[in-house]
């Protein structure tokens, strides 16, 4: 999904970045239970999408504030990425022989 902040078209990614950008600001696991967590995440994902991006907190706060459809869009994105990775997350398992392994 593009999303338009300070006249740029940032194409969101979900990535390992701005998972670890997230902890590292907050000092817990990824997962947003309240709106300053997905305000925080939202700025990870706009700074890990796009490295050359300059924006703090604040001035993310003040876009949503002035268009608040933007934070609905990264959450509506959010929930099907997460959707996603669940999906491939149950896709994903194999067993192990430890007899083969061997």
């Amino acid at each position: 999904m593009k999303i338009n902040i300070k006249g740029k078209d940032i194409e969101l990614r979900y990535s390992m970045r701005s998972l670890i950008m997230f902890e590292n600001i907050t000092n817990k696991s990824f997962n947003p239970q309240t709106t300053l967590d997905v305000m925080i995440y939202f700025l990870c994902v706009l700074l890990a999408s796009d490295k050359t991006l300059q924006l703090t907190l604040d001035e993310l706060i003040d876009i949503v504030d002035e268009d608040p459809k933007k934070l609905e869009a990264f959450s509506n994105w959010l929930t099907g990425e997460i959707n996603k990775q669940n999906l491939l997350s149950q896709d994903t398992h194999v067993e192990v022989d430890d007899e083969k392994k061997a």
